[in-house]
Formats: structure tokens, C-alpha cells, sequence
């Protein structure tokens, strides 16, 4: 039967548990990806006297975390954008420079090459400007050599860059799928109550996911125990099973390794 004891013993196990979840945030404060959990705290089921119910006291229901998918989407969002973009510009940079107006580049050369044209129709006669126009075209021919050269380059870069980002998507797709598992076990030994850390972790990886691909995730079914993502238009992983992701060559660039 219920009693003040009883209630007060309830309540002291409850607000116990509440000091060691406001322990465990001020404990991981600084912890990268953690987020606040929160206590919940409920009735504890009355108990009947004869047409009378009576209070038993306050029952834990478990701890929650101050997550927002939402919030969480439009950051991967905007992580991905910014990675896309760095990546854009630093390569788009590269390319401007070899055709650029720089010294050096390409376009000085042409101007140059045409400008000994026009010296050499203005005064063909002139030894000075044929023999100038001659080693514009050396010039020219040589800017071309170098700049076919470094566009190589950065092909092959451009490739082993992509080929290293697949390996650490596939890497991670792997690391997902295996808390995807691990969150589906806890939660069912845990009476439906989802491990929190397991989740923190999940959110971490997807995370660093996004920043590597554009991705959109997904919760099976509406719950939190599996994830589901997508790198673009391909599945990365679905719930318990990875999709292995890889780098391959197109017709464009045969024989030159993957291309994106």
C-alpha cells in the first residue's frame, strides 16, 4: 500500500537519477557532438483504494536529448553545400590561373602570339618581326605543352581525391551501419529507451558525412533505433546494410582512373 515512505523514497530515487543526468551534461559539456539530455520524470501508476486512488509517488521514464532532426538536415545541408563549393573554387582558382591573364598564363601567351601577327603584317618586310613572331609561336606552342601538362596534373589530383573520399564514405557508411545495430540491440534491452551515446555518435559520423557528399537521412519508420541516407541519388546505407560506394573512370578521361 502506498505510503509516505514509499512516496518519498520514489522521489529521492528520481531527483538521484536527475542530479546524475545534470552531472553527466556538465561532465561532456566540451564533448564534440553531445547533446543535453533531459530526465523524464512521471506518475508513478496510483494505486486503488476501494473507490480511491491513491498517489504512489514519481517514476523515471527515461532521458531525452535535445536533438532536432530538422535543425540537424539543414546543417548537413549546408555542410555539404560549403564542401561542394571549397572544392569548386579551389580547383575553378587552379584552372583561371593556367588560362588567366597572369604571367604565364596561356592567354598572356596568345595575346602576345597575335600581337607579333599584326607587328609582322604592319612591316613585313622587317627581319626584327619575323624573327619575333617566330619565337612568339615557340612561346606559344611551349604554354600549351605546360598547360597541358598541368591540367594532368590536376586531373590525376582531382581523381585521387575522390578516390579517398570514397574510401572514407564507404568507411563511414560501415561505422553507421554497425551503431545502426547496436542502437536497434540497446534499445530493446533498455525497455524501448534508446541509448543516447550511440545516437550522439550516429549523428557525429553522419555529420562528417555531409561533409564529404551531399546526403539526406532518414529515420525508419519514424524511429530513432535506424538511420537511412542518401549520397545524392545513391543509397549509402539502409538500416542494418551498407552500400559500398566506388570511384569509377568514364569514357571521357578512359584510361586516366576514376572521375567523378
Amino acid at each position: 500500500m502506498s505510503d509516505i515512505f514509499g512516496i518519498s523514497v520514489s522521489a529521492l530515487q528520481a531527483f538521484q537519477a536527475a542530479i546524475s543526468v545534470t552531472s553527466n551534461n556538465v561532465a561532456n559539456a566540451s564533448t564534440p557532438g553531445y547533446d543535453k539530455e533531459t530526465i523524464n520524470l512521471n506518475e508513478a501508476p496510483p494505486q486503488w483504494n476501494g473507490s480511491t486512488s491513491v498517489g504512489t509517488g514519481v517514476a523515471v521514464g527515461g532521458t531525452s536529448r535535445a536533438y532536432s532532426q530538422t535543425a540537424a538536415n539543414q546543417l548537413n545541408t549546408s555542410q555539404s553545400t560549403l564542401g561542394q563549393l571549397t572544392a569548386l573554387q579551389n580547383y575553378t582558382s587552379q584552372i583561371d590561373n593556367l588560362f588567366g591573364t597572369s604571367a604565364g598564363g596561356l592567354s598572356t601567351a596568345l595575346q602576345n602570339f597575335y600581337s607579333a601577327w599584326s607587328n609582322v603584317a604592319n612591316n613585313p618586310t622587317s627581319a626584327a618581326s619575323r624573327q619575333a613572331l617566330l619565337g612568339q609561336a615557340q612561346s606559344i606552342a611551349t604554354s600549351f605543352q605546360n598547360t597541358s601538362a598541368q591540367l594532368n596534373t590536376l586531373n590525376t589530383d582531382v581523381n585521387a581525391r575522390i578516390t579517398a573520399d570514397v574510401t572514407q564514405i564507404n568507411s563511414i557508411a560501415a561505422s553507421i551501419s554497425t551503431l545502426n545495430q547496436q542502437i536497434v540491440v540497446g534499445t530493446a534491452q533498455n525497455g524501448g529507451q534508446a541509448p543516447n551515446a550511440l545516437l550522439d555518435q550516429r549523428d557525429q559520423f553522419v555529420s562528417s558525412l555531409s561533409k564529404l557528399v551531399g546526403i539526406s537521412t532518414t529515420t525508419a519508420s519514424g524511429r530513432s533505433d535506424t538511420s537511412n541516407s542518401r549520397c545524392g541519388s545513391a543509397r549509402a546505407y539502409t538500416g542494418r546494410r551498407p552500400t559500398t560506394a566506388r570511384a569509377t573512370g568514364s569514357s571521357a578521361y578512359s584510361g586516366r582512373g576514376p572521375t567523378p
